[in-house]
């Protein structure tokens, strides 16, 4: 059984992110706290493992997942917003909330089948800047949760559910409510 790996949520260390960056460009699914709840994530790039956390969640392909990125100047790479909208948004960036947008083509096709849209959110959690900043783009994410869809928020529940995650960071506790949902891709937006 893997074990949790203890990393201080203010204060990363990078001698224990490395090895995980190295898991995730090498095709590893990892779990994570974010500024709401834990979620899996992976290399957006990485084909296999973006396939992993599909079938690790028995999830559909058409299920919707989320990029994470590093700041607003790298999200507005992946996605396509007029001026208006991208000010607006950078007063809700970085927080707990999920922004849907049409893709860019920056966004491999194999996160949307059958959809033009992505969700986009951007951290300001330490240990997701960190390692955002040094795998160099975003991370496709999605929700720790159980089969029941209750939301996990210890790393020990995460391992028992998910064994198969390479890497657990552990930063202490984390909550169990997802982020907003805001849709950009539509006028007016919708929540």
């Amino acid at each position: 059984m893997n074990t949790p790996i203890p990393i201080h949520p203010k204060n990363p260390e990078m001698r224990k992110l490395r090895p995980i960056i190295d898991a995730l460009r090498d095709g590893a699914v990892i779990a994570y706290p974010t500024d709401t709840t834990y979620a899996l994530g992976c290399d957006m790039f990485n084909k296999k493992a973006v396939e992993q956390i599909y079938q690790m969640k028995e999830m559909q392909k058409q299920h919707p997942l989320t990029l994470l990125c590093h700041s607003m100047a790298e999200l507005a790479k992946y996605v396509v917003m007029d001026n208006p909208t991208y000010r607006m948004v950078k007063h809700l960036l970085p927080g707990p909330y999920t922004c849907i947008f049409t893709a860019s083509r920056e966004v491999p096709k194999t996160l949307l089948p059958k959809r033009k849209e992505i969700g986009i959110r951007v951290q300001n959690t330490p240990i997701l800047q960190a390692m955002l900043h040094e795998l160099g783009h975003p991370m496709l994410s999605t929700t720790a949760s159980n089969a029941l869809k209750e939301v996990l928020d210890d790393p020990l529940d995460i391992i028992k559910e998910y064994p198969k995650v390479a890497f657990v960071i552990d930063a202490g506790p984390c909550g169990i409510i997802p982020s907003t949902v805001i849709d950009f891709s539509q006028t007016p937006p919708v929540l």
